[in-house]
């Protein structure tokens, strides 16, 4: 488990680049031009990029060791060693990275609308991201056991729900058996 996160990390660069620098194009591409583009999608783009830049880079700052998969508290032996993080972003979604990295390109294929380049960048992507995450998910469950399942029922995987802007928050962990034992 250890170095599965470093792993992933890295290779999720690598393909990055290669998808960059391997990338043909659908169709004669035309150079896009912003002033063209309609409110509506010039808007929702936009915003989605903007959200996925945010989410990407707190989880750097708020764990850059677990963000990379090195060092840190989750290396220790025991699982009550290592806690699941209910701090933000993390009490927004499970994997803020992830779904800022669609955000990020979903965002980018809304302002082209439609094209099918952007598009089809996007969607090998988020198919990428998705394979990924369920490899990351088995392994977080190996790892935590109990206390990751209870957080994964509560706490959405890449998009955060709309009640979490109305002030609603993952328990802390372990508290549903608290509450059973009160």
């Amino acid at each position: 488990m250890k170095a599965e996160r470093g792993i992933y990390g890295c290779v999720s660069i690598l393909m990055l680049v290669i998808f960059v620098a391997y990338w043909k194009p659908v169709q004669d591409c035309t150079k896009l031009d912003i002033l063209t583009v309609p409110l509506g999608p010039l808007t929702g783009g936009g915003l989605a990029i903007c959200w996925g830049v945010g989410a990407l880079l707190s989880g750097l700052y708020i764990k850059p060791d677990h963000f990379f998969g090195f060092g840190g508290e989750y290396n220790s032996n025991t699982v009550e060693d290592r806690p699941v993080i209910y701090e933000y972003p993390y009490s927004m979604v499970r994997h803020p990275a992830s779904g800022g990295f669609l955000a990020f390109v979903w965002g980018f294929a809304a302002i082209s609308q439609g094209n099918p380049n952007f598009v089809f960048f996007a969607a090998g992507w988020t198919v990428y991201v998705l394979i990924g995450t369920q490899f990351e998910e088995m392994g977080l469950r190996r790892e935590f056991g109990q206390h990751y399942d209870e957080y994964a029922t509560q706490v959405p995987a890449f998009f955060p729900k709309p009640s979490f802007f109305l002030g609603e928050r993952p328990a802390a962990p372990g508290a549903a058996a608290k509450a059973k034992a009160s």
